[in-house]
C-alpha cells in the first residue's frame, strides 16, 4: 500500500470517528435541550406566561401546542449537529465557524416570537429565551467535539 492510500484511509477512518463523536454528543445535548427547553416552558406557563401567539396576518392569537417546544428544540439541535459535522469536514476553522453561524443563527430565531402578533410582552420573551435555553446547552457541547484550527482529517500527501 502506498503512503497516499494509507493516509487517504487513515483519514477517512479519522472523520468517520469524528463525525459519529460529534453526533453522538450532539444527539445527547439535543434530548437534553429539548427537555430543558419544556421545562422552562411548563414553568413559565405555570406562572402565568400566555403561550398564545398570533402568526403573522393573524387575526387572533393561538395557543402553541405544550409539547411543540421540545420537538422543535430537538430537530433544530440535531440540525445544528448536522451543521458541525459538515463544518469539521470543510471548514478551515470548524469550531469557530460553528460557533459563530450557531449564534448568529439564534439571534436571528428571535425574529418570529418578536415579530408575533396578538402576542403578549412576557410570552414574546419567553418564547425567545426558550431559544437560548437551548443553544446554552447545544452549541457548546457539539463545539467541543470540533478542532478550532484546521480539520481533523490528514492531509493527503501527494
Amino acid at each position: 500500500m502506498s503512503a497516499t492510500a494509507g493516509t487517504l484511509i487513515a483519514g477517512t477512518a479519522r472523520t468517520t470517528t469524528d463525525a459519529r463523536s460529534t453526533w453522538r454528543a450532539g444527539i445527547t445535548a439535543s434530548v437534553v435541550a429539548a427537555g430543558a427547553t419544556q421545562l422552562f416552558i411548563v414553568v413559565a406557563h405555570a406562572l402565568g406566561v400566555s403561550l398564545k401567539v398570533g402568526s403573522p396576518g393573524a387575526d387572533h392569537a393561538e395557543a402553541i401546542p405544550m409539547l411543540a417546544f421540545a420537538q422543535w428544540a430537538l430537530i433544530w439541535s440535531l440540525v445544528g449537529t448536522g451543521l458541525a459535522v459538515a463544518l469539521n469536514r470543510y471548514a478551515r476553522h470548524p469550531r469557530n465557524t460553528f460557533v459563530a453561524t450557531t449564534v448568529v443563527l439564534t439571534v436571528l430565531s428571535f425574529g418570529a416570537p418578536i415579530t408575533a402578533t396578538h402576542t403578549g410582552v412576557a410570552t414574546k420573551l419567553v418564547l425567545a429565551l426558550s431559544h437560548v435555553v437551548a443553544a446554552a446547552i447545544v452549541i457548546p457541547v457539539v463545539a467541543a467535539r470540533l478542532p478550532r484550527d484546521g480539520r481533523r482529517t490528514a492531509p493527503v500527501q501527494r
